[in-house]
């Protein structure tokens, strides 16, 4: 998915669910065992969080809009898994024994870890404005204007200032000729 726009969302995240239920109603044949289901869970739960770690860069560096609707679809949706992945890992603890493990739990544990602080504490991205390394291809005159607005709107440093790093300030008298 190079592109973001809410009907490739939505498609991306309605066959997660889809994908989802039929393995937990038992349609799925990579779902045979309760480990193959939490291992095919722990999957799906990296895949979503790939895409929305990748929407998120895209939108910060410009290549991609924030849209209101894309960001309803992954929270919905990927809520959604979370609630499903941790009903199977529940299913999982009562279906192990003392002398056999389930591998699956651990991937869906590890997926479930990395997933869920970012559905718990969302953050919107943005745009970044400033140019940096991250930011790809050219700027628009429209972003350059507002970076120069806003570099002109920062007051001067007082002559006498200095940073505390050791690096920096040796740099700036380098760059003062002092």
């Amino acid at each position: 998915m190079t592109t973001f726009s809410p009907d490739k969302v939505r498609l991306f995240t309605s066959g997660l669910e889809m994908r989802s239920a039929h393995c937990q109603n038992g349609e799925s044949t990579q779902c045979n065992t309760i480990d193959e289901s939490l291992k095919y869970h722990a999957n799906l739960c990296w895949e979503l969080l790939i895409k929305v770690q990748e929407w998120g860069r895209a939108v910060f560096t410009g290549d991609v809009e924030f849209n209101d609707e894309v960001e309803h679809l992954f929270k919905e949706n990927g809520k959604k898994l979370i609630r499903r992945s941790k009903d199977l890992l529940g299913v999982g603890d009562r279906a192990r024994m003392p002398c056999f493990g389930l591998d699956g739990q651990a991937s869906l544990q590890s997926a479930l870890y990395n997933l869920t602080p970012i559905f718990d504490n969302w953050v919107r991205p943005k745009h970044s404005l400033s140019p940096s390394i991250r930011m790809k291809g050219k700027l628009s005159p429209e972003v350059i204007a507002e970076a120069k607005r806003r570099l002109e709107a920062l007051p001067s440093l007082p002559g006498d200032w200095e940073p505390y790093d050791d690096d920096q300030k040796a740099l700036l008298k380098r760059i003062r000729g002092k």
